[in-house]
């Protein structure tokens, strides 16, 4: 099974803090399952990721008081809950050919909870954001590939 992506559109979050940032997730992985409905079953593995990261001056003043994280993500406390004001979300088209199939499915990512790490911040002064995703796919096309 082979997969690439056909395009890819970053999206936008504006954050209740007054935080703005582009949107942007890509395929790394495609995995295959039993057949279902007379075709092949798949699941397309997706990570997402903030760039272009801007908040206001405030919210940069404030952070600069923070300690730099070092070391990895802390999974629980001191994570606050950030209300998302907007959102646009992005997408991907991938192609995937599996055996004698080629199909394009569309998956979206658009972001629906969105936290801060209070307390710690990155080594250039911006805050520790976390943003979960809802993926949703839709198959845009589906044809037989002959040999």
């Amino acid at each position: 099974m082979k997969f690439r992506t056909l395009l890819a559109k970053p999206g936008h979050i504006v954050l209740a803090n007054g935080c703005e940032a582009e949107i942007n997730i890509f395929v790394f992985d495609v995995t295959m399952g039993p057949p279902v409905g007379g075709y092949p079953d798949f699941n397309i593995l997706i990570n997402g990721l903030l760039s272009k990261l801007q908040c206001p001056q405030e919210v940069i003043n404030e952070v600069s008081k923070w300690q730099v994280l070092m070391g990895g993500i802390i999974e629980s406390e001191p994570w606050d809950l950030i209300p998302i004001k907007g959102a646009d979300a992005a997408e991907l088209i991938v192609e995937i050919r599996i055996n004698d199939l080629k199909l394009q499915v569309r998956v979206t990512a658009t972001p629906y909870l969105a936290t801060i790490l209070r307390g710690y911040k990155m080594p250039d002064n911006q805050p520790i954001i976390y943003v979960k995703w809802l993926y949703s796919y839709q198959l845009m096309s589906m044809e037989r590939i002959h040999a």
